[in-house]
Protein backbone atom coordinates (compact mmCIF):
# COMPACT_ATOMS: atom_id res chain seq x y z
CA UNK A 1 0.00 0.00 0.00
CA UNK A 2 1.79 3.31 -0.99
CA UNK A 3 1.82 6.42 1.00
CA UNK A 4 -1.14 8.59 -0.96
CA UNK A 5 -3.63 5.60 -0.08
CA UNK A 6 -2.28 5.34 3.74
CA UNK A 7 -3.13 8.60 4.22
CA UNK A 8 -6.15 8.93 2.64
CA UNK A 9 -7.73 5.57 4.50
CA UNK A 10 -6.08 7.21 7.88
CA UNK A 11 -8.67 10.55 6.44
CA UNK A 12 -11.16 8.58 6.23
CA UNK A 13 -11.07 6.73 9.37
CA UNK A 14 -10.55 10.09 11.11
CA UNK A 15 -13.85 11.54 9.13
CA UNK A 16 -16.16 8.44 10.56
CA UNK A 17 -14.31 8.79 14.10
CA UNK A 18 -15.57 12.60 13.96
CA UNK A 19 -18.92 11.21 12.52
CA UNK A 20 -19.44 8.66 15.41
CA UNK A 21 -18.60 12.00 17.90
CA UNK A 22 -21.22 14.01 16.72
CA UNK A 23 -23.87 11.93 16.38
CA UNK A 24 -26.89 14.97 15.54
CA UNK A 25 -24.52 15.66 12.48
CA UNK A 26 -25.08 13.81 8.98
CA UNK A 27 -21.89 14.72 6.62
CA UNK A 28 -22.92 13.52 2.83
CA UNK A 29 -20.64 12.90 0.22
CA UNK A 30 -21.80 13.89 -3.49
CA UNK A 31 -20.66 14.46 -6.60
CA UNK A 32 -21.64 17.23 -9.11
CA UNK A 33 -21.23 18.01 -12.79
CA UNK A 34 -19.23 21.58 -13.46
CA UNK A 35 -18.08 22.30 -17.12
CA UNK A 36 -17.90 18.12 -17.73
CA UNK A 37 -15.79 17.32 -14.61
CA UNK A 38 -17.41 15.34 -11.98
CA UNK A 39 -16.65 17.70 -8.69
CA UNK A 40 -16.46 15.21 -5.27
CA UNK A 41 -17.47 17.29 -2.39
CA UNK A 42 -19.17 17.20 1.52
CA UNK A 43 -21.78 18.53 2.77
CA UNK A 44 -22.78 18.85 6.24
CA UNK A 45 -25.27 21.51 8.54
CA UNK A 46 -28.59 22.62 7.65
CA UNK A 47 -28.81 26.26 9.20
CA UNK A 48 -26.54 29.36 8.99
CA UNK A 49 -24.42 30.70 6.54
CA UNK A 50 -23.41 28.68 3.47
CA UNK A 51 -19.49 28.28 4.29
CA UNK A 52 -16.70 26.79 1.49
CA UNK A 53 -13.83 25.09 2.88
CA UNK A 54 -10.99 24.94 0.40
CA UNK A 55 -8.16 22.11 0.44
CA UNK A 56 -4.28 22.64 0.42
CA UNK A 57 -2.44 21.22 -2.40
CA UNK A 58 -1.83 17.60 -2.18
CA UNK A 59 -4.80 16.79 -0.52
CA UNK A 60 -8.56 16.84 -0.79
CA UNK A 61 -11.50 17.55 1.21
CA UNK A 62 -10.85 14.91 3.72
CA UNK A 63 -8.46 17.21 5.56
CA UNK A 64 -11.58 19.35 6.97
CA UNK A 65 -12.88 15.84 8.33
CA UNK A 66 -11.87 16.69 11.76
CA UNK A 67 -13.60 19.81 11.84
CA UNK A 68 -16.71 19.24 9.55
CA UNK A 69 -19.21 18.32 12.11
CA UNK A 70 -18.13 20.96 14.94
CA UNK A 71 -18.51 24.09 11.82
CA UNK A 72 -21.81 22.23 11.02
CA UNK A 73 -23.31 22.97 13.82
CA UNK A 74 -23.45 26.77 12.70
CA UNK A 75 -23.07 26.34 9.06
CA UNK A 76 -24.18 24.75 6.18
CA UNK A 77 -20.92 23.30 4.89
CA UNK A 78 -19.70 22.60 1.50
CA UNK A 79 -16.29 21.09 1.15
CA UNK A 80 -15.35 20.28 -2.41
CA UNK A 81 -11.92 18.36 -3.90
CA UNK A 82 -10.50 20.81 -6.82
CA UNK A 83 -10.41 19.43 -10.17
CA UNK A 84 -7.12 17.20 -10.17
CA UNK A 85 -7.52 16.70 -6.40
CA UNK A 86 -9.25 13.50 -4.70
CA UNK A 87 -11.95 11.99 -5.97
CA UNK A 88 -12.89 14.76 -8.28
CA UNK A 89 -11.81 14.49 -11.88
CA UNK A 90 -8.24 15.50 -13.22
CA UNK A 91 -8.41 16.02 -16.09
CA UNK A 92 -4.93 16.92 -18.86
CA UNK A 93 -5.21 20.96 -18.35
CA UNK A 94 -2.85 24.27 -16.91
CA UNK A 95 -4.36 23.87 -12.89
CA UNK A 96 -3.29 27.60 -12.67
CA UNK A 97 -5.12 30.04 -9.80
CA UNK A 98 -7.18 32.03 -12.60
CA UNK A 99 -8.95 27.94 -13.31
CA UNK A 100 -8.95 26.96 -9.71
CA UNK A 101 -10.42 30.37 -8.77
CA UNK A 102 -12.76 30.02 -11.93
CA UNK A 103 -13.97 26.66 -10.28
CA UNK A 104 -14.89 27.87 -7.26
CA UNK A 105 -17.07 30.38 -9.33
CA UNK A 106 -18.43 27.67 -11.08
CA UNK A 107 -19.03 25.89 -7.96
CA UNK A 108 -20.88 28.55 -6.05
CA UNK A 109 -23.06 29.30 -9.01
CA UNK A 110 -23.72 25.53 -9.66
CA UNK A 111 -25.31 25.01 -6.06
CA UNK A 112 -27.11 28.38 -6.32
CA UNK A 113 -24.91 29.20 -3.21
CA UNK A 114 -25.21 33.45 -3.94
CA UNK A 115 -23.01 34.41 -0.98
CA UNK A 116 -21.20 32.25 1.75
CA UNK A 117 -17.78 32.19 4.78
CA UNK A 118 -15.03 31.32 2.19
CA UNK A 119 -12.20 29.50 4.49
CA UNK A 120 -8.92 28.12 2.04
CA UNK A 121 -5.91 26.50 3.61
CA UNK A 122 -2.42 26.70 1.85
CA UNK A 123 -3.57 26.93 -1.95
CA UNK A 124 -7.08 26.73 -1.13
CA UNK A 125 -6.51 29.82 1.24
CA UNK A 126 -4.66 32.16 -1.86
CA UNK A 127 -7.81 30.91 -4.17
CA UNK A 128 -10.44 32.13 -1.37
CA UNK A 129 -8.06 35.37 -1.28
CA UNK A 130 -8.51 35.91 -5.37
CA UNK A 131 -12.02 35.00 -5.33
CA UNK A 132 -12.69 37.51 -2.66
CA UNK A 133 -10.60 40.35 -4.68
CA UNK A 134 -12.87 39.80 -7.44
CA UNK A 135 -16.03 38.85 -5.95
CA UNK A 136 -16.05 40.98 -2.75
CA UNK A 137 -20.18 40.86 -2.62
CA UNK A 138 -20.18 37.35 -2.10
CA UNK A 139 -18.18 36.69 0.80
CA UNK A 140 -19.92 37.09 3.76
CA UNK A 141 -15.96 36.30 5.61
CA UNK A 142 -12.74 35.31 4.50
CA UNK A 143 -10.63 32.43 6.76
CA UNK A 144 -6.74 31.93 5.57
CA UNK A 145 -5.48 29.46 7.28
CA UNK A 146 -1.32 28.91 6.86
CA UNK A 147 -2.66 30.66 3.20
CA UNK A 148 -0.26 30.50 0.19
CA UNK A 149 0.72 33.80 -1.41
CA UNK A 150 1.25 36.01 1.29
CA UNK A 151 4.79 35.73 2.39
CA UNK A 152 6.15 35.35 5.80
CA UNK A 153 6.27 38.08 6.56
CA UNK A 154 3.79 39.56 9.45
CA UNK A 155 2.88 43.03 9.70
CA UNK A 156 3.38 44.93 12.62
CA UNK A 157 0.07 45.28 13.54
CA UNK A 158 -1.89 41.53 13.20
CA UNK A 159 1.61 41.00 15.31
CA UNK A 160 0.58 43.08 18.13
CA UNK A 161 -2.65 40.39 17.95
CA UNK A 162 -0.53 37.78 19.73
CA UNK A 163 0.85 39.61 22.59
CA UNK A 164 -0.33 38.86 26.16
CA UNK A 165 -2.95 41.36 27.00
CA UNK A 166 -4.50 42.54 24.01
CA UNK A 167 -6.91 39.88 23.50
CA UNK A 168 -10.09 42.04 24.75
CA UNK A 169 -12.96 43.21 22.49
CA UNK A 170 -12.30 46.72 22.74
CA UNK A 171 -8.58 46.31 21.19
CA UNK A 172 -8.55 43.38 19.03
CA UNK A 173 -12.00 43.20 17.39
CA UNK A 174 -11.92 46.55 16.67
CA UNK A 175 -9.24 45.71 14.98
CA UNK A 176 -10.18 42.69 12.82
CA UNK A 177 -13.35 44.84 11.78
CA UNK A 178 -11.10 47.52 10.39
CA UNK A 179 -9.05 44.76 8.75
CA UNK A 180 -12.63 43.26 6.98
CA UNK A 181 -11.63 40.33 9.23
CA UNK A 182 -14.48 38.30 10.65
CA UNK A 183 -15.25 38.84 14.71
CA UNK A 184 -13.95 35.61 16.53
CA UNK A 185 -16.10 34.84 19.26
CA UNK A 186 -14.11 32.89 21.81
CA UNK A 187 -11.05 32.40 20.01
CA UNK A 188 -7.06 32.88 21.19
CA UNK A 189 -6.19 35.89 19.26
CA UNK A 190 -2.71 33.76 18.16
CA UNK A 191 -5.45 31.89 16.09
CA UNK A 192 -5.99 34.46 13.34
CA UNK A 193 -2.34 34.61 12.51
CA UNK A 194 -0.87 32.13 9.98
CA UNK A 195 2.32 30.19 11.71
CA UNK A 196 3.56 26.46 10.50
CA UNK A 197 3.01 23.27 12.25
CA UNK A 198 4.46 20.11 12.10
CA UNK A 199 1.16 18.53 13.65
CA UNK A 200 -1.22 16.25 11.30
CA UNK A 201 -4.40 18.68 10.74
CA UNK A 202 -3.23 21.08 12.52
CA UNK A 203 -3.93 24.13 10.14
CA UNK A 204 -7.90 22.52 9.80
CA UNK A 205 -8.04 22.31 13.48
CA UNK A 206 -7.42 25.88 14.12
CA UNK A 207 -10.08 26.73 11.83
CA UNK A 208 -12.96 24.96 13.50
CA UNK A 209 -11.85 27.58 16.79
CA UNK A 210 -11.45 30.78 14.49
CA UNK A 211 -15.20 29.41 12.97
CA UNK A 212 -16.59 28.76 16.20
Amino acid sequence: MDLYCSKNILKINTLKLALEQSVNTVVKEQQININGFTIRYFTAGDEGLPLVLLHGNAASALDWSWVLPKLATQYRVYAPDFPGFGDSSKPNLNYSLDFLTQFLTDFLDALEIERAVVAGNSLGGIVALRFALSNSDRVASLVLVDSSGLGYVVTPLLSQLTLAGYGEDNFVFPILTSLGLPKFANTPVAGVCTHVSSRPYASTARSAIALT
